[in-house]
């Protein structure tokens, strides 16, 4: 079953495409056991605009996302992320595309204990071997972007769950990669803290960046542009902003 979630009358529709599946499936494959994670489907993920990606646990949302975000292989079709084919990429190529092009916000997110904000921050940088100015001026804007400069030299432990997951968004946007892709980022903070997490997104978005949320929370429909519901693997409906 093939099932386009894209219009070509979407106001969107004019914006740079920075992810796309064309034609893709995944299927996981235990012995004689088969199970459809997603069937065939397309998606255009756009320049300027917050999809959120909607659906029951289990639906396939996750797979979604690990696709778009080149962690996971398709069984069938292809993953292009800014124009690239990934399936023309070794893991060296793959691995790099990734480091500098697909930014990622997790639930939980991720923040190494030891580490003050401005040292989470700087990780993905230190992969790149960049010259330390480039470095810290990268950080600081990044730390301004999440308006945290002054939690700079703070812990993870002394951050509110709103903070850590600012801190997260700074460090998946501090190699400025066109694409980033967010799991439940908003699960585990409190009412305000939301607000701030999503207005930090839908910034992101309004500055020129893709941005894909896997959601539950409705809270969240009205910061974005598209919203896509996965059922059974299946990508179901598309709504939009008018």
């Amino acid at each position: 079953m093939q099932n386009s979630i894209y219009s070509s009358k979407s106001p969107q529709s004019n914006r740079t495409v920075i992810g796309e599946l064309i034609e893709t499936s995944k299927i996981f494959r235990s012995g004689k056991t088969e199970i459809v994670a997603l069937q065939k489907a397309n998606l255009k993920i756009r320049k300027g605009e917050v999809v959120l990606i909607i659906g029951p646990s289990g639906s396939g949302k996750t797979t979604l996302l690990s696709l778009l975000g080149c962690v996971m292989y398709p069984t069938e079709g292809c993953v292009c992320i800014n124009g690239i084919n990934t399936r023309e990429l070794n893991d060296r190529e793959m691995a790099e595309l990734r480091l500098k092009t697909i930014g990622f916000v997790f639930q939980n997110f991720n923040l190494i204990s030891p580490l003050n904000s401005e040292d989470n921050i700087r990780v993905p940088l230190l992969l790149n071997r960049l010259p330390k100015e480039i470095v810290r001026d990268k950080v600081n804007l990044a730390l301004q972007l999440v308006k945290l400069d002054q939690r700079r030299k703070s812990l993870p432990k002394q951050l509110s769950g709103g903070e850590q997951q600012r801190v997260a968004i700074a460090r998946a946007i501090v190699n400025n990669p066109p694409l980033v892709l967010c799991d439940e980022p908003t699960a585990s903070l409190d009412n305000n803290s939301i607000k701030i997490v999503l207005k930090e997104l839908r910034s992101l978005a309004d500055n020129g960046k893709a941005v894909a949320i896997v959601t539950h929370d409705q809270r969240l429909n009205q910061y974005a542009d598209r919203i896509i519901r996965i059922e059974n693997g299946v990508l179901k409906e598309l709504s939009e902003r008018k």
